[in-house]
């Protein structure tokens, strides 16, 4: 693809101003509360004469380090835009965020949407349904997944890297990241060669409303989560991606990508909380968390979502094709964590959200431990539930 033809020629990438109630603001106690203690930060000498300047040492000393506080605040979808249970909440990114906005590991794709400033607070808080929100929700997503990863192997007791496929001691590169990267193209996908993730927009076929109806795959929380998974798992098993590998091999690789929407959302406990209310604590009733990418999916024709998790497909049903069999797997373990929550909830002693969210962070850490023990090449699916299994044991 030519880089001139990666953002439409109309498209307006004018910053908006979003409107007062989308901006988190600290309340007037709070505000009142900092003003008092700012006058108690630095208080004059007792003679009252004002403090000596720093020496060149104290000036050259280390700076403390950054508190705990300090991360951004986003505005994103929660889940498909379609989905109005969620719809945009703000969220919280622990680290420094850049304008773009971007970090170590994650970078907005040139050219693209002009980089996003934060505001005087550090937050990015963006008008919904603008190029600026779009590329504040993709990176929010692309970075909130790789943290969970990144903490899933720490609460393993692994203290290993997550490095992107193309990382070495001398290549540090990180992820690109094209919000509006396939105009008019129904697709997203991850890229090895080109180091990046690119989001595809377009208008469904027989849809009336012009650029109203258009769809953008970046503003589906499933989706990104999906295509960085994809990201994550070949800087983990750079072989699996390969044109020879078996069915089952890219089974697993689009199984793991529909899972991570699942366990990325059932990372946060807002999102636990509406799925237990939606489902009445039975995760096998109808919920938009089974339903991965609504909004594509009903774009291209579909009942609700692209894929359904919830799903009871053997290996003979399902043919060799990748997203097709990915689906015996996604299915075998959503009964895993429909049945694991079963057996640990008691509504007595514990709340069903917090228990969902323990589960799901229980299941996720051993599926990835597992997918990082499994053979490097022709990895099936029994290969890695072996692994789940033996790690389970220890």
């Amino acid at each position: 693809m030519e880089p001139g033809a990666l953002l439409p020629d109309e498209l307006d990438t004018s910053r908006a101003q979003p409107p007062v109630r989308f901006i988190p603001t600290p309340s007037a106690p709070y505000q009142q509360q900092h003003r008092l203690a700012r006058l108690l930060e630095q208080p004059a000498e007792p003679d009252g004469e004002p403090a000596a300047p720093p020496s060149d040492d104290e000036l050259q000393a280390e700076a403390p380090p950054l508190p705990h506080a300090f991360g951004a605040r986003v505005l994103m979808w929660k889940q498909d835009p379609s989905v109005g249970e969620i719809g945009t909440r703000r969220a919280y990114l622990p680290g420094p965020v850049l304008a773009g906005p971007r970090d170590a590991r994650i970078t907005p794709g040139t050219p693209g949407i002009d980089a996003v400033e934060p505001n005087a607070l550090g937050d990015f808080v963006t008008q919904p349904d603008t190029p600026q929100f779009d590329a504040v929700h993709t990176f929010a997503v692309v970075r909130q997944t790789l943290t969970m990863y990144q903490r899933a192997l720490l609460a393993a007791g692994l203290d290993m890297p997550l490095p992107w496929q193309w990382n070495t001691s001398m290549d540090t590169r990180p992820l690109a990241v094209y919000p509006y990267g396939l105009p008019n193209v129904m697709n997203a996908f991850y890229s090895r060669t080109q180091g990046c993730l690119k989001f595809g927009d377009f208008i469904p076929n027989g849809v009336e409303g012009g650029e109203s109806a258009r769809v953008y795959t970046c503003r589906s929380f499933d989706i990104v989560a999906h295509e960085t998974a994809h990201a994550v798992l070949d800087g983990l098993k750079p072989q699996w991606l390969l044109a020879d590998a078996p069915p089952q091999t890219g089974g697993l690789h689009e199984a793991f990508g529909d899972l991570t929407a699942i366990f990325l959302a059932l990372s946060q406990l807002d999102q636990c909380e509406a799925v237990v209310a939606q489902t009445k604590a039975h995760l096998h009733d109808k919920t938009y968390l089974s339903d991965i990418a609504e909004q594509f999916g009903m774009a291209l024709g579909g009942g609700t979502g692209l894929r359904n998790a919830d799903n009871d497909l053997t290996l003979s049903q399902a043919g060799t094709q990748v997203h097709a069999i990915s689906q015996v797997f996604t299915g075998a373990m959503y009964d895993v964590l429909a049945d694991m929550f079963a057996y640990e909830r008691n509504p007595v002693h514990d709340d069903c959200a917090a228990v969902l969210h323990r589960v799901a962070a229980y299941l996720r850490g051993l599926l990835l431990r597992a997918l990082i023990a499994a053979p490097d090449s022709a990895a099936t699916y029994v290969d890695v539930v072996n692994e789940m299994l033996r790690i389970a044991q220890d």
